[in-house]
């Protein structure tokens, strides 16, 4: 279990980021994972999120009043891979606008983001080094943002 004490470096000098989104023209957002701590998604009412599950690419059902929530790579990493986050796109709907509201969660850019020390031990050693969030993202933004943009920060203990 991730302890309060690691996550309250992430609420007290993470930022966060609101995104209002119409989606018209777009076309199609590949396929990515997010680069946050979590990501909230208010879907609205037009069709257009695809989740990437047992090869195949599903439509993400549309809930009135409910929130999508996708664990981003750094989640993933605190957790050590016990949690990782869903490959998603967004198909734009020719017919009707898409509109969408997220929420971007991030640390802040001197934050330390390794695994929780409260789930490695001997057998569950860390599978990612410990970098500061803007490293992370530096070297992220210049990969594309697939399952294979963590490979780069494992730890050299589990190559």
């Amino acid at each position: 279990m991730v302890t309060c004490k690691e996550f309250k470096k992430f609420k007290r000098y993470g930022r966060n980021s609101v995104f209002y989104n119409q989606y018209a023209d777009l076309g199609r957002i590949p396929k990515h994972r997010d680069p946050t701590v979590i990501t909230i998604l208010l879907q609205g009412d037009v069709h257009g999120l695809q989740a990437f599950k047992d090869s195949e690419w599903i439509g993400v059902e549309l809930l009135p009043h409910a929130f999508v929530v996708n664990i981003g790579y750094v989640l993933q990493i605190v957790s050590n891979d016990k949690l990782k986050g869903a490959d998603h796109r967004v198909v734009a709907n020719s017919s009707h606008a898409r509109t969408t509201i997220s929420v971007f969660m991030y640390p802040s850019s001197e934050t330390l983001i390794e695994p929780s020390k409260s789930l490695l031990n001997a057998s569950n050693p860390p599978i990612y080094r410990a970098l500061k969030f803007k490293d992370f993202q530096n070297e992220f933004l210049s990969k594309a943002a697939d399952a294979e943009a963590l490979h780069q920060f494992k730890s050299s203990t589990t190559d």
